[in-house]
């Protein structure tokens, strides 16, 4: 989902956004960020009354599987001696009984690391029981969260930080895949765009004609691709914008099914765009960029013009 906002993410930007999601998660069990300024944050990001530690790690760049696993596993091995030999600060600021530690990563693709992740479970209640430490609890464990774990938190974050929104616009260059469209979907796109380049009674220029054609059967597949990682990642922004389309859509197919002078085609079209802009706009200009919000219109109405609805006399 993070892919889909408008900010590079990066170390800093990854653990604002944890540290926002815990506090909106855990703040009625006394939630605590520990600032890092004063002589240092004893190794954890913040904790809760209830148990819970976590820690973030941002990759520094783009890493290979096996380096990510390596560079992952380096961290929390840092982080978990942290932990072990800062028992007297920890309790110093209000930790006092372990449960949890969270080790709080975008991703991880190495199953290794879960079991580097079991050892040091072992290692940490080896401690305790050597060394009585008193600040672990007896059923202490470990986890690894990642983005996933924090939808709900990080789909209410965006509405509310004026910084961050959705950005899922794309350049469209036409080349596209032919065998990823169905052939009907095509020839609808085809038939309505030439009811809409012809509607003056002018010829149609082949190469403006042939240039649009593969432009909207790009956005129509963008489309897809778009509402389909929001289906998933945001079921409710999902809902939201498939229920403006089937309202907008019924409302286009009114006007063109009213229409009975195909010599306005071209005007109706214009004015069904502008229009769906606008109230996408509406709804939605706080949490999407502008770009998207274009992106968004020209993508459902790819969809209206490659289905039955929306035709063109």
């Amino acid at each position: 989902m993070l892919k889909l906002i408008n900010q590079e993410l990066s170390g800093d930007l990854w653990e604002e956004l944890c540290d926002k999601c815990y506090r909106m998660r855990y703040q009625e069990q006394g939630f605590h960020k520990v600032p890092p300024n004063y002589k240092g944050d004893y190794g954890i990001e913040g904790y809760t009354l209830s148990g819970i530690v976590y820690q973030c790690y941002y990759p520094e760049k783009e890493y290979a599987d096996d380096e990510l696993y390596k560079a992952q596993r380096k961290k929390m091995t840092a982080d978990i001696s942290k932990l072990l030999k800062n028992g007297k600060g920890l309790k110093s600021i209000g930790v006092i009984n372990i449960k949890e530690w969270h080790f709080v990563v975008p991703e991880y693709r190495d199953k290794r690391i879960l079991e580097h992740l079991t050892n040091k479970k072992r290692e940490v209640l080896e401690a305790k029981g050597k060394n009585d430490l008193d600040y672990i609890d007896e059923d202490f464990k470990i986890f690894i969260k990642v983005e996933e774990d924090f939808f709900k938190e990080l789909n209410m974050l965006i509405p509310l930080n004026n910084n961050l929104k959705y950005d899922f616009s794309h350049i469209h260059t036409g080349e596209i895949n032919w065998d990823d469209c169905p052939s009907e979907k095509v020839e609808n796109i085809k038939r309505k765009l030439r009811a809409i380049m012809t509607s003056k009674g002018s010829d149609v220029d082949v190469e403006s004609y042939n240039r649009l054609v593969n432009i909207f059967v790009s956005f129509y597949l963008k489309g897809i691709e778009i509402l389909n990682i929001l289906r998933i990642s945001n079921p409710e922004l999902y809902e939201s914008i498939t229920k403006i389309s089937h309202s907008f859509k019924m409302e286009a197919q009114i006007k063109c099914d009213m229409n009975s002078d195909r010599t306005i085609n071209k005007e109706l079209f214009d004015g069904i765009l502008r229009d769906f802009e606008v109230k996408l706009n509406d709804v939605f200009g706080k949490v999407m960029t502008i770009t998207s919000v274009s992106e968004l219109k020209n993508d459902l109405v790819s969809s209206w013009l490659a289905d039955c609805p929306m035709d063109f006399k």
